[in-house]
């Protein structure tokens, strides 16, 4: 228990400088910004998109939490997960959404394969090259990865925060760098940093994928922050939306002649 009582004592210190020597209110908003998008789901409503934006407001506060005490290494990791995990229930989200999620009956009770990948019950899971041919089935997703090379970023970003769950950061490596005592902790800003981008980064890609899948998110508490927050992602969001809505308007007026 000292141990412990010693490392809470020097966790403490640490949120207290990384308070005195971050503008911390702004990493406030972007944690708090995940649950913000809670506040105006989409209409019907949509349980899958519900619980992922719900676990990535969770794994975001949680990560914030590390983050400021000095663990650095641990909230990139839990960022890792938020990532991974929203883009496997917006696979399942978007297979739902088009009645193309399997559902079958098992011992007298109706369950489909999101379900059984939920509960921890299923022998195989959705591989990224699934995910990807599923959500880029969505024509505004697809059209934004078009323009913008929506799924290099969204790859590249999991391919660095892979490092922090696998033990191999190029940040851990630097002058005097030690894997001593937690104990030892200490508020670095160049890693406070890091996090912060990832954080960032994070947000962004939730965000516009979810108002790419739900364009009538943007106009409500979770749109406004992220046009607050991210104005120049937003806006390049909007402009797909639009684009997408002239051409569907397009076709309608084409198939009407």
């Amino acid at each position: 228990m000292e141990y412990l009582r010693q490392l809470l004592v020097r966790a403490n210190q640490v949120r207290q400088l990384t308070e005195s020597g971050w503008p911390i209110g702004t990493v406030e908003r972007y944690t708090k910004g995940f649950n913000s998008w809670s506040h105006g789901s989409p209409i019907p409503a949509r349980p899958i998109w519900d619980t992922a934006l719900f676990e990535c407001s969770v794994l975001a506060e949680a990560s914030y939490f590390l983050a400021v005490h000095g663990f650095y290494e641990q909230a990139c990791a839990l960022l890792r997960g938020l990532l991974e995990g929203f883009l496997v229930r917006l696979h399942w989200d978007t297979l739902h959404k088009k009645g193309k999620l399997r559902e079958w009956t098992e011992d007298g009770r109706t369950t489909n394969d999101y379900w059984e990948w939920e509960s921890g019950k299923a022998g195989t899971y959705p591989t990224l090259g699934s995910i990807w041919s599923t959500v880029l089935g969505e024509d505004r997703i697809e059209r934004y990865d078009e323009r913008y090379g929506l799924r290099s970023e969204v790859d590249e970003e999991l391919a660095t925060l892979s490092r922090f769950v696998h033990g191999r950061p190029q940040t851990r490596h630097y002058p005097g760098a030690s894997r001593s005592s937690l104990c030892n902790i200490e508020f670095r800003k160049q890693h406070f940093d890091e996090w912060y981008g990832h954080l960032r980064t994070v947000y962004c890609l939730v965000s516009l994928l979810s108002v790419l899948q739900y364009p009538d998110l943007l106009g409500r508490p979770g749109g406004q922050e992220f046009t607050a927050l991210e104005s120049e992602v937003a806006a390049r969001t909007a402009s797909v939306l639009g684009s997408a809505s002239a051409h569907d308007a397009g076709q309608e007026v084409s198939g009407s002649v």
